[in-house]
């Protein structure tokens, strides 16, 4: 007799966090076999945010799913937002007034 063994699969999710706060909106929850190595994530950067960090990554399946999550997290990028200032001039008669 022979006996084969498949190894199980589990769910792990990935969470993304702006400005430390969870957007449950945008958790993504997917599957992997056990002791899989997972290091992707679909980037999901907002305008005016950069990447910050990226927790538990790589991310190695257990069959704990509470243990099974990458957490990416964002924050506001300074730089972006001064690209963003922009100027307001107040014209009359086609003449620039302050």
């Amino acid at each position: 007799m022979k006996v084969y063994y498949v190894k199980d699969n589990f769910d792990y999710s990935i969470e993304y966090y702006y400005d430390g706060i969870k957007d449950d909106t945008q958790t993504v929850t997917l599957n992997a076999k056990f002791e899989e190595e997972i290091t992707t994530y679909e980037d999901k950067v907002r305008f005016g945010y950069r990447l910050e960090k990226v927790d538990n990554n790589p991310l190695t399946i257990t069959s704990n799913s509470a243990n099974n999550v990458m957490k990416v997290y964002y924050i506001i990028d300074d730089t972006q937002a001064k690209e963003l200032s922009y100027t307001v001039e107040y014209y009359k008669d086609g003449q620039k007034v302050d």
